[in-house]
């Protein structure tokens, strides 16, 4: 019910002390997080609502959300976040279950020992040895499986459109280095544009728009951090008009510039 790949799910880790600013890394499309607190504290606002979450707090996110930071732990802060992409899910029973928690809880809820299987997830997927995308695929299986009892969600069984929306996502992918229009993928779905818009965005807990922006960003980390090419080369490779329209939306997306990004990842 739930598949990893080397493609389809990213991690990183965020530290705060005392004397440091937040670094955060480039991160993966879409913006589906599964988070954990490893040290200290800290107050986070997650759509107006304040949350403070210490070890064993659990934190899922969707684009959707709008949050920030506004108080950490004079001592230390540490955030391991694990990036989901929509397809990691095989069908849409764990998936509601996730949108879900976020309508009801945003996100937030305290569980120390589904911490410590998260914690085991993130372990696999920092070690990636042999046959580790299998486990990790069972592990985060059993954390869904555990969290909905823990929970008391009941979701609705997948629905008719799983297989369609698998379409949409390979139809995405095929032509991420060109410009992929709301009209010809709602078309190609067999939607009117509106209908297409408000399916998608319930489905996958994302608008097309962002889905599509994050996909490009997704392709131009990978060109930055593989190959020799220029910044203005992956920009029109990845389908974008203008340079300028390639930083503002990598910036956004990453909190960095293609530049940082590329000389980070080529030392």
């Amino acid at each position: 019910m739930i598949k990893i790949t080397d493609s389809n799910c990213t991690f990183y880790t965020l530290h705060k002390t005392k004397d440091s600013k937040i670094f955060k890394e480039a991160v993966s499309y879409p913006d589906l997080h599964i988070c954990f607190v490893s040290h200290g504290s800290a107050v986070w606002q997650i759509n107006r609502q304040k949350h403070i979450v210490t070890p064993g707090h659990i934190i899922c996110l969707s684009d959707n959300q709008k949050r920030r930071f506004i108080k950490y732990d004079e001592k230390g802060f540490s955030l391991q976040v694990i990036c989901l992409d929509r397809r990691v899910f095989t069908d849409s029973y764990h998936f509601s279950f996730f949108l879900m928690c976020i309508d009801k809880l945003n996100g937030v809820f305290n569980n120390p020992e589904l911490c410590l299987l998260l914690s085991e997830l993130y372990a696999e997927l920092e070690a990636k040895q042999e046959s580790y995308c299998e486990l990790a695929s069972a592990k985060l299986t059993e954390f869904f499986i555990k969290a909905e009892r823990f929970l008391g969600y009941s979701v609705a069984p997948a629905g008719k459109y799983d297989k369609k929306m698998s379409q949409i996502l390979d139809y995405i992918d095929a032509n991420i280095t060109d410009k992929i229009s709301l009209q010809k993928t709602a078309s190609f779905a067999g939607f009117t544009e509106s209908s297409f818009s408000r399916w998608f965005a319930k489905a996958n807990g994302v608008s097309f728009k962002k889905y599509v922006m994050a996909k490009k960003i997704d392709r131009a980390m990978t060109l930055l951090a593989s190959t020799d090419l220029k910044v203005v080369d992956i920009a029109y490779e990845c389908g974008f008009d203008s340079i300028s329209g390639f930083y503002d939306a990598f910036r956004k997306i990453t909190g960095t510039t293609p530049n940082k990004f590329s000389f980070r990842h080529n030392i």
